[in-house]
């Protein structure tokens, strides 16, 4: 490897190095002699390249949430590959690369070609996905391969309290958590869905008040509630339910309310 021996011996067909740095370059020569005395070898050059994944899930969160979007089962995912290929002459521009992408080892040639650095799939189970794509330059003089690994294991929808304002909207800094104390008579909440996937599907909203089924405010997902008693205490809940692709996608929600 780059002049130096990293491997000989009777029968050594494999041997294990380090890729170089990004932007360098590596030569790698075999050196092969036959009990009969033939002798010949073989060169192939290894460039540091590398690939960098970027992904995002189109599933719901509220505006402005500084976390990232997760995945759940029944949902979009799009991936881009972003990569960095080198030559010895330097980097190889991103205008001249072809992309080859696999789905669990299958290959997708309907999404694979010159410039289609992007792949659209959905997660329609819950175990792991492996992603895969093979950058190329036109000519094929150089080329990197490289697999991301996806699961909407441990994520499902979830529904989270909030203060909503009817002038300045909703809090989303702050949760009301599941115990809520009433400093005045009155409070309007909205109950903000997470992860939900984001297309077309029959949606169903439900508020209820200590098992009894009470109305919805202006949204289907907030709700008005007004003290008319000094004190006291109540539970609020609230359920959305929504059906995409013949999956039923469901979350829960309750508080203890005293005023």
């Amino acid at each position: 490897l780059d002049g130096k021996t990293v491997a000989q011996g009777v029968g050594k067909k494999t041997v294990d190095f380090v890729l170089p740095n990004l932007g360098k370059e590596s030569i790698l020569t075999v050196n092969i002699v036959t009990n009969q005395g033939v002798k010949t070898s073989k060169i192939k050059k290894f460039s540091g390249s590398d690939i960098d994944f970027l992904w995002s899930a189109n599933t719901s969160v509220p505006a402005g949430y500084r976390g990232k979007a997760l995945a759940g089962r029944k949902a979009f995912i799009k991936i881009t590959a972003l990569p960095h290929l080198y030559l010895a002459s330097g980097p190889v521009s991103r205008s001249n690369l072809v992309y080859d992408w696999t789905f669990n080892y299958k290959n997708l040639p309907d999404d694979s070609g010159a410039d289609k650095n992007t792949l659209l799939i959905r997660l329609n189970d819950l175990g792991d996905y492996v992603i895969g794509v093979k950058v190329s330059t036109k000519d094929k003089r150089t080329s990197f391969q490289k697999f991301l690994h996806l699961s909407a294991e441990g994520v499902s929808p979830k529904a989270v309290f909030y203060k909503d304002d009817p002038l300045e909207g909703p809090f989303y800094g702050r949760a009301l958590g599941n115990k809520i104390s009433l400093k005045t008579k009155d409070i309007n909440i909205r109950a903000e869905p997470y992860f939900f996937n984001q297309e077309d599907g029959k949606t169903t909203y439900g508020w209820s008040m200590n098992d009894k089924s009470v109305k919805a405010g202006k949204k289907p997902n907030t709700i008005s509630l007004v003290s008319e008693e000094s004190s006291g205490q109540a539970r609020i809940s609230f359920e959305m339910e929504k059906e995409v692709e013949n999956s039923l996608q469901t979350a829960e929600t309750s508080a203890n309310i005293a005023f």
